[in-house]
């Protein structure tokens, strides 16, 4: 199980006039970031900081649920970064549509947080698996077909 990213589900801002009830919206809200966090890739390669990045990303969402106008709103400071929380928001379209009488259009604002994989003890070397080589530079999905993990 990869806990390399999260979504902090409560801080996605919507803006929007529409009459649709509050429990109703924080549903559809909290679908929208779920559906985007099963595209999000760790990215691997050279010049990964050790240290947690968080990504904010803008976009828009059309009543049939169709993501546009996708921007870094504020970067994570890397980059390779930025660039997978971009191909997240751009690959999730379409995404859940928002409920029928809420206002549109809607911007969404949504910090994606990428948190490094746990290392391995240095003191016990044999309890490291080691990729195989048709794995070891796989982009590893968050998400799987069958839920959220």
């Amino acid at each position: 199980m990869i806990k390399a990213l999260s979504v902090p589900l409560a801080i996605l801002m919507l803006a929007s006039n529409g009459p649709a009830s509050a429990e109703t919206f924080d549903e559809w809200r909290r679908s929208l970031a779920e559906h985007i966090r099963c595209h999000l890739v760790y990215p691997h390669g050279p010049g990964r900081p050790d240290s947690p990045r968080t990504a904010r990303v803008v976009f828009n969402v059309g009543a049939n649920g169709a993501l546009s106008d996708v921007n870094i709103e504020q970067s994570s400071g890397v980059m390779v970064f930025d660039r997978a929380a971009l191909a997240a928001v751009e690959s999730s379209t379409p995404a859940p549509p928002p409920p029928p009488d809420i206002r549109l259009p809607i911007t969404a604002i949504l910090p994606l947080r990428f948190d490094p994989p746990p290392k391995a003890p240095l003191s016990a070397p044999s309890q490291v698996e080691t990729p195989r080589p048709d794995e070891a530079k796989k982009e590893l999905p968050v998400c799987r077909d069958i839920g959220i993990m």
